[in-house]
């Protein structure tokens, strides 16, 4: 994992009549992997925040508002509440959050993953149209692990850089889970790939 410190300076415009607001996150990430076959890979990786100032405030809102735990503007709601937070007072938050834990095995060529994983099936400087499993908000800048979904995937290898692979992801909100289908194939040394899902 790592330790990060992210200082943030907001003056607001004239107009509105506001003081200046002075924000501080401290940021601990620890990633922990279990190899307990050949075949299988047990993850497990939390996220540790201790935040400071009005950012506090708004993370509280965003978690009262069912936008997500520690992660900042983190759009959805994973099916399990795994976060727990120690300290939440006024301007001063300190929380942890087990952001992924999976379990990915292998036969052949086909591939299993079950939990709480990052699902991207493209890039993109800012944003990304086909994020639809782990969608973030472009001014989430101090989260590059990006949120995680509850989730299973399959994936089965048609070639060295081609595959099928299907996935669901299963939110909070029961009514509305997500599954697709990724098709992704090479031809003429030109990478295609389509996208059908719910």
């Amino acid at each position: 994992g790592y330790v990060r410190y992210t200082g943030l300076y907001q003056k607001p415009p004239e107009s509105l009549n506001q003081d200046p607001s002075y924000d501080n996150m401290l940021t601990n990430r620890l990633n922990f992997r279990l190899f307990p076959s050949d075949n299988a890979t047990l993850g497990l990786e939390i996220n540790n925040r201790l935040v400071y100032g009005n950012m506090a405030e708004d993370l509280r809102t965003a978690r009262n508002m069912g936008m997500g735990g520690v992660g900042f503007n983190a759009i959805g709601t994973p099916y399990f509440d795994w976060e727990r937070r120690w300290y939440d007072e006024k301007k001063t938050l300190i929380a942890s959050e087990i952001d992924r834990f999976w379990l990915d095995a292998s036969v052949g060529k086909l591939q299993l993953v079950a939990g709480r994983q990052r699902i991207a099936w493209g890039t993109c400087l800012v944003w990304n149209p086909v994020d639809i499993f782990n969608p973030s908000s472009p001014f989430d800048y101090d989260n590059e692990e990006k949120p995680g979904a509850d989730a299973v995937r399959m994936i089965y290898y048609t070639g060295d850089v081609t595959k099928i692979e299907i996935a669901g992801a299963f939110p909070r909100d029961k009514d509305n889970p997500t599954f697709a289908l990724q098709a992704k194939g090479n031809l003429f040394d030109y990478d295609f790939f389509g996208i059908a899902g719910r």
